[in-house]
């Protein structure tokens, strides 16, 4: 963009030295066109002094304007006279070019595609370029100058913010002939700020040379046509030799009819900007015989702000005409088309004014887009753009792409990468956007397509627990929380039981590693915020909650260790004061008021059998305490102990009377050795028993815990049904010492009565044992029983044979010995 000329003493300073070698190699040519005028020149004032009044030869003194000077634009009011054209010959038609433009709201009809501009000077102040551009104004000319003077206060914010909103704009000086030369008065537009440079943003400087109204001098200037289109070459001769480039000339067919006698020598080089308002687009007369105008101002009112012009061409034609190189964005936008001509042809102008300076041009297959940060890059149409699409295009958070779209990943998969992120699209997954962050660095680090997650399924979703976010692919998700950051949790047996425990919401939390294997017996496992999982082949994945199970089974070494991996997740009791977990190798069982302790090998197996703790024996109060005899172990719980050896394995002994029974017998070291079978309860009157390896301890309300050893006694009791029989519950334990070496046992329903002479009898209550009672049992005359007591079948009579005779019972005879 040309530098704003200072102002004040420094510029006419600048003028004097900067402009003075140009307008002296120009004097020579210049001579002749002087001396063949046919009055006297105008008065030429010395370019240090162009600030300052001149007289004009009727004596009037002409001051540099107070305000923004002359306005643009009377000469389009110069409507055709009621004369006929054939009088004045018919104005050739101009020519309408190639790429379109969007159209402004009263832009004429007959010039749809042609870009539509503006002309502006400090009567408009501070313009709203964005608004016009919004208008659809696409170029502007901004007052740089006037006669001698720099004269547009508003300049800078009006040729800068032009060109802020991408708009191609140039600078235009209105002549004052009769002031100073052409030579001056273009000098003074180049410094101006009316320069040219070849950015493919500016336009070529503009002479308006229109009807006179600001002097007393006449419509003319006091000038005949021969002295004003000498001092016209001599403004464009001038112009040409500061810039290259050949003035554009503004002015109106009666002006340049009638002041400038049809001179045609100018329709050549310089471009024509006719001014004719009202005019229809197929009869807008030009003058001097140039076959077309380049601008046409139609308009003075509206749409824009200043005037209102259009181009005679398509927006490519306007951006040509600007000269040089095209701008930095079409250029670009340009080269991408080139190298991606599946992209088609052009579809309208480059579009600027984007987010962070960014351009666009439309394309018959998408667009191609192009910001400062990524260059020109093609979108076309396809699932990816509209992907992109979703997601705000260049306002969202992908903002512009960085790359074409590339194709020929695994699954033909294609990507397209952005500022923000990655579009990824295959087959099977669709477009999906992989937003810039720490979830696509773990992405890109597992792979990308080509790694275990395979294409993303779903866009990044955040609003988790925590403020974390996560997003979806065929082979798992990737999830990030602040805490943890961003990490792999591939779809398999670990992240099922992370979801079975409620994902990042559970106990778990969120996963702070990747999954690590490699462990014995093909194991792996994934750290999470609240433990970790572990999985085998044989056990499955588990989780391990933080806390005293988690600690204890570090302290038997992990999965190396003699509990292995956990083969169930941690259970814990509704209040949390008692927590369990199963293991390969054992339990590890936690209450507050005790803390963790191993449950392991023969006990763990019986626990378990028994119920664990939700089982009659609860947790484990105590260790195993192993060396009894036969090689025995016990642990205590909470409601009495596990006892294993090798010969019964693990059998619970609960607290209460059968216990108490067992231990008033010498526990394992009494007469029933160790227990075969946990307590049995259920019986009839609502009994319990447990069987040990030499006898059963049975317990009844009624009659207590009592002791039934193996032997005859009790195979006798066995035989007579045990408790459902005549007996029922014993009432005491077996009492030997009786004579001959007899032994007895008193039960609910009688006794059982066993000498080494006479084996195991019963002696149920009633007559007959009341008789045998009331002769000194075996101590009496009768001794021992020698068989069962039997009866009729209306239970009136019974008998029992002993060994020293027969007791007999007869309902109406009484007890007699036989």
């Amino acid at each position: 963009m040309p530098q704003l000329p200072p102002r004040g003493t420094q510029h006419r300073l600048r003028f004097a030295t900067g402009a003075a070698a140009a307008l002296a190699m120009l004097a020579a040519l210049l001579a002749p066109m002087a001396a063949s005028a046919e009055t006297p020149a105008p008065p030429q004032p010395e370019a240090a002094a162009a600030e300052l009044a001149v007289t004009l030869p009727n004596g009037e003194v002409v001051a540099k304007p107070t305000g923004a000077g002359a306005v643009m634009g009377a000469a389009g009011k110069n409507t055709p006279r009621a004369i006929a054209p054939s009088a004045l010959g018919a104005a050739p038609q101009s020519q309408t070019l190639s790429e379109a433009a969007p159209k402004a709201s009263g832009q004429p009809a007959g010039t749809e595609g042609m870009p539509a501009g503006m002309d502006v000077s400090g009567w408009q102040q501070n313009v709203d370029w964005r608004a016009a551009w919004n208008g659809g104004a696409r170029f502007a000319y901004v007052k740089a100058s006037e006669g001698p003077w720099t004269l547009n206060d508003y300049f800078a914010q009006q040729y800068n913010g032009a060109a802020g909103v991408g708009m191609l704009r140039g600078a235009y000086h209105f002549a004052r002939p009769n002031l100073s030369s052409g030579a001056n008065q273009a000098a003074v537009l180049v410094d101006s700020g009316g320069g040219w440079s070849a950015d493919g943003m500016t336009l070529p400087g503009v002479l308006d040379l229109e009807a006179n109204g600001s002097d007393s001098s006449g419509t003319c200037f006091g000038m005949t046509p021969s002295q004003l289109v000498a001092w016209t070459k001599d403004f464009t001769i001038t112009y040409k030799a500061l810039t290259g480039r050949d003035a554009v000339i503004y002015t109106a067919y009666y002006f340049w009819q009638d002041c400038l006698g049809k001179s045609s020598i100018f329709s050549q080089a310089n471009p024509l900007w006719i001014a004719a308002y009202g005019a229809a687009a197929n009869d807008v007369w030009m003058p001097g015989n140039w076959p077309q105008y380049t601008f046409w101002q139609f308009s003075s009112t509206g749409p824009f702000v200043g005037d209102s012009n259009v181009f005679n061409g398509g927006m490519d034609q306007l951006k040509t005409f600007a000269g040089g190189a095209l701008s930095v964005q079409a250029a670009a936008i340009q080269a991408a088309a080139a190298a991606n001509p599946s992209i088609g042809t052009g579809q309208g102008q480059v579009n600027c004014g984007l987010a962070n300076n960014g351009c666009f041009r439309m394309f018959t297959n998408g667009a191609i887009v192009w910001s400062p940060a990524s260059g020109a890059q093609v979108s076309p149409y396809g699932a990816i753009r509209d992907a992109w699409g979703g997601q705000g295009f260049e306002n969202g958070a992908l903002s512009y792409p960085s790359s074409g779209i590339l194709c020929g990943l695994a699954k033909s998969g294609c990507f397209q990468a952005y500022l923000g992120g990655e579009i990824f699209s295959s087959p099977g997954s669709g477009a999906q956007v992989s937003r810039a962050g720490e979830i696509r660095t773990a992405y890109r680090n597992s792979g990308a397509e080509n790694g275990p997650m395979g294409y993303p399924v779903g866009s990044e979703t955040c609003g988790l627990a925590k403020d974390g976010c996560y997003q979806l692919y065929e082979g798992g998700a990737i999830i990030w929380s602040p805490s943890t950051g961003a990490q792999l949790s591939p779809f398999g047996p670990i992240r099922t039981a992370w979801g079975a425990a409620q994902f990042e919401s559970g106990s778990l939390g969120y996963p702070t590693g990747s999954i690590v294997c490699g462990l014995p017996n093909g194991g792996c496992y994934q750290a999470f915020e609240g433990g970790a999982v572990l999985y085998s082949p044989a056990t499955g994945a588990q989780a391990s909650l933080n806390g005293p199970l988690r600690a204890a089974w570090g302290d038997a070494g992990y999965q190396n260790g003699s509990l292995g991996y956990p083969t169930g997740s941690q259970v814990c009791t509704p209040t949390n004061q008692s927590c369990y977990q199963l293991f390969q190798g054992g339990t590890v069982a936690w209450t507050a008021a005790v803390g963790a302790l191993y449950v392991t090998g023969g006990i763990n197996a019986g626990w378990l059998a028994s119920g664990g703790a939700t089982g009659p024996l609860a947790y484990p109060t105590g260790t195993p305490v192993c060396g009894m005899q036969d090689g025995g172990c016990y642990q205590s719980f909470q409601n009495g102990y596990l006892i294993w050896t090798p010969a019964t394995g693990g059998q619970v002994s609960l607290n209460g009377p059968i216990r108490d029974a067992w231990q008033r017998m010498g526990f394992q070291g009494g007469t029933h050795g160790y227990p075969t079978t946990g307590v049995v309860c259920g019986l009839k009157g609502g009994g319990c028993y447990q069987n040990y390896q030499r006898g059963a301890i049975i317990w009844s309300p009624a009659t207590g815990a009592q002791s039934s050893p193996a032997g005859a006694i009790r195979d006798a009791w066995q035989r007579s049904a045990f408790e459902t029989g005549p007996l029922a519950y014993p009432t005491t334990d077996v009492v030997c010492g009786l004579k001959g070496g007899g032994c007895y046992q008193n039960f609910s329903g009688g006794a059982i009565i066993w000498s080494p002479a006479t084996g195991a009898q019963l002696s149920l209550n009633g007559q007959i044992r009341s008789a045998w009672q009331a002769r000194g049992f075996e101590n009496g005359s009768l001794g021992y029983p020698t068989g069962p007591q039997s009866c009729n079948t209306g239970q009136t009579t019974c008998s029992q044979p002993f060994q020293g005779g027969k007791l007999n019972w007869d309902a109406s005879r009484g007890v007699w010995i036989s």
